[in-house]
C-alpha cells in the first residue's frame, strides 16, 4: 500500500511538472511568434526568433497538441459521466415503476426509522435487486454472524432520493392513523426484527 501511494504521488508530481512545462512552452513560443516585431526588437529577441523559428514553431505545435489532448480527454470524461448518469437514471426510473411489495417495505424502513443508513442483510434478494438498480448502495461496515447472514450498511443513492416520495413508497400523508400504522408494521420486512434480536444477543 505504501509503495502504491508513493507511485501515485510520483505520478501526480510528474504530471504537474509536465503541465507547467507545456504551459510555459505554449506561452513563450506563441509570444515569440505572434508578438509585434517592435516589441521583439525592444526585448532583443529578434535574432533568437529568426535563428530558432522552426524550433519555436515545433514547440508551439507540441504544447498546443498537449493541451488539445487534455481538452479532448476532459470532454470525453464528461461525456462518459453524462452517459453513465443518464443510464443510471433510466435504470432507477424503470425499477421504480416495478417495485414489488417487499422492495417498497424495505425502502420504507429508511423513512420509518428516520435514518439515512440501515444495516441490511447482504444476501437478501430485495437488497441485491435494489443495489443492482442503483436505488441503494453499500457503504461498508460489513459484519458477519454465526447465526445469520452477513450484514452491511446501506443508504439510498442520491439519484434515487430525488425520485422517491411517499406516494411511490405508499406511505400515508402526515401522521398515520391506527389502521395505517398496523398495515405498515405488518408489512415490515421480517429481517428487521431478526437484526434487532441479533444485535441484542451480540451486545
Amino acid at each position: 500500500m505504501a509503495k502504491f501511494s508513493h507511485y501515485i504521488k510520483k505520478y501526480l508530481t510528474q504530471t504537474r511538472w509536465l503541465y507547467t512545462l507545456m504551459l510555459w512552452t505554449l506561452l513563450l513560443s506563441s509570444s515569440l511568434l505572434f508578438l509585434p516585431a517592435s516589441i521583439i526588437n525592444q526585448l532583443g529577441l529578434s535574432g533568437l526568433q529568426q535563428s530558432q523559428q522552426h524550433f519555436i514553431g515545433l514547440s508551439l505545435l507540441i504544447s498546443a497538441a498537449y493541451f488539445l489532448a487534455k481538452l479532448c480527454d476532459h470532454l470525453l470524461d464528461a461525456g462518459i459521466e453524462h452517459y453513465s448518469e443518464k443510464r443510471i437514471n433510466a435504470v432507477i426510473d424503470e425499477k421504480i415503476n416495478f417495485f414489488d411489495a417487499y422492495e417498497r417495505a424495505l425502502l420504507r424502513e429508511f423513512f420509518l426509522q428516520s435514518s439515512p443508513i440501515l444495516s441490511l442483510p447482504m444476501d437478501n434478494l430485495a437488497v441485491q435487486s435494489l443495489t443492482k438498480a442503483h436505488i441503494i448502495e453499500c457503504i461498508g461496515n460489513e459484519q458477519h454472524f454465526a447465526i445469520q447472514s452477513a450484514t452491511a450498511d446501506y443508504k439510498i443513492t442520491l439519484q434515487a432520493r430525488r425520485k422517491l416520495n411517499r406516494k411511490i413508497l405508499r406511505l400515508p400523508e402526515g401522521t398515520p392513523n391506527e389502521l395505517e400504522l398496523q398495515r405498515l408494521i405488518k408489512s415490515r420486512p421480517a429481517f428487521i426484527n431478526n437484526l434487532s434480536s441479533t444485535r441484542k444477543q451480540v451486545a
